[in-house]
């Protein structure tokens, strides 16, 4: 049989850290909670993180490059915004509402938080929040065709509404046993929740292009009157 590789043993540890977080709670997936899921000793993850702080940004890293890239595989076909917006959350409506998401979040707002995280964590913190700006960016960009000034806030009221749902979804009383019925209606939700959010963006859009139209006549209504020079 193969040694496992560093990588390897890399991705283990954070994968049992994920699923421990999910199966027991943040504060009970101890180091050696951990490391016996892993089925490694507490001196390897230390060799390969060096601390449990380490290893929870590991899982914050890890989830965050997961996000990015799957942002960066979408392409939305969809002529309208509704439809549009609809195919964004059919995209990101598994990882929202999946257990590595739950834990990230977790270790998220604990490492925010936590008046013992240090300062080189908290640094770190702040950089993996900048993974996947650039993917949402062009996402937006996609779901509004480019044609707002409030592309930023508009962009992330989607994403937003997307979290929303998942957690909601993640935090209901069911999820732990959930059925495909379950699954179904979070679907559902979505979808409701997509539609509700692409006609926020079609009526600021619409609003929008009325302001610019009620100027530019201005324009044209002061020139008239103005007459030939």
């Amino acid at each position: 049989m193969p040694r496992e590789g560093a990588h390897e043993t890399r991705d283990r540890v954070i994968a049992a850290a994920v699923s421990c977080i999910h199966e027991v709670g943040l504060y009970r997936a101890t180091s050696n909670a951990i490391a016996q899921r892993a089925g490694v000793s507490w001196g390897v993850i230390q060799y390969h993180f060096g601390s449990r702080e380490s290893l929870m940004l590991a899982v914050v890293e890890n989830g965050a490059r997961r996000y990015a890239e799957m942002l960066s595989d979408v392409v939305l076909t969809a002529e309208t915004t509704v439809g549009r917006v609809e195919q964004c959350f059919a995209f990101l409506a598994d990882y929202h509402g999946s257990t590595g998401h739950l834990a990230v979040a977790q270790v998220m707002i604990d490492l925010a938080r936590d008046p013992n995280t240090s300062a080189e964590g908290r640094k770190r913190l702040t950089s993996l929040g900048e993974l996947g700006v650039a993917e949402k960016d062009h996402l937006g960009r996609q779901i509004l065709q480019g044609n707002s000034a409030r592309m930023q806030e508009l962009r992330d009221l989607v994403f937003f509404a997307i979290q929303g749902v998942g957690i909601g979804y993640i935090l209901s009383p069911g999820f732990a046993s959930s059925t495909e019925i379950d699954a179904a209606q979070y679907r559902r939700r979505s979808r409701l929740i997509a539609r509700a959010v692409a006609l926020l963006i079609d009526e600021e859009q619409s609003q929008r292009a009325a302001a610019a139209s009620h100027r530019s006549g201005g324009r044209r209504t002061a020139t008239a009157a103005a007459g030939p020079g």
